[in-house]
């Protein structure tokens, strides 16, 4: 049986279709690959497990940070989402872990259609990092 963590990820690495194709960043010898999705594509149970709201205004962005050959790697991310208005919000992640694997999550609102910009920094202690720039259209389900 899968623990709730694996269920999350898995979710969120199986999702892409329905939401737009997982990407990856270079900085270095990190790779940092990153989702976003609207939060009612998760399981009412593992959303409640992990204090996420499953709300049609919500959206999660997931982050994972690998050294070399797939390692997973810990990390400090900061960032900020901007909608068309200007209106910048903080994103705070969350650090989850399944086995050895690693993934930041952070929530955040939209409206339907909106196109969100973010910035997020990641950095490592002793491989650096760099800040993604991810802009993408999400809509209610």
């Amino acid at each position: 049986m899968k623990t709730p963590a694996a269920t999350l990820i898995l979710l969120l690495v199986l999702l892409p279709g329905l939401a737009r194709s997982e990407q990856s960043v270079s900085f270095g010898t990190l790779e940092v690959h990153y989702v976003l999705i609207a939060s009612t594509f998760l399981e009412p149970e593992v959303a409640a497990r992990y204090d996420i709201v499953r709300a049609r205004d919500r959206g999660l962005v997931n982050v994972t940070v690998l050294s070399g050959p797939g390692t997973p790697r810990t990390a400090k991310l900061h960032g900020v989402m901007t909608n068309l208005l200007g209106q910048r919000i903080q994103l705070s992640f969350e650090e989850l872990r399944d086995g050895s694997a690693i993934y930041y999550i952070a929530s955040f609102r939209y409206t339907d259609a909106e196109l969100l910009r973010f910035d997020i920094d990641v950095t490592t202690p002793d491989e650096g990092g760099g800040t993604l720039h991810i802009e993408q259209q999400l809509y209610w389900d």
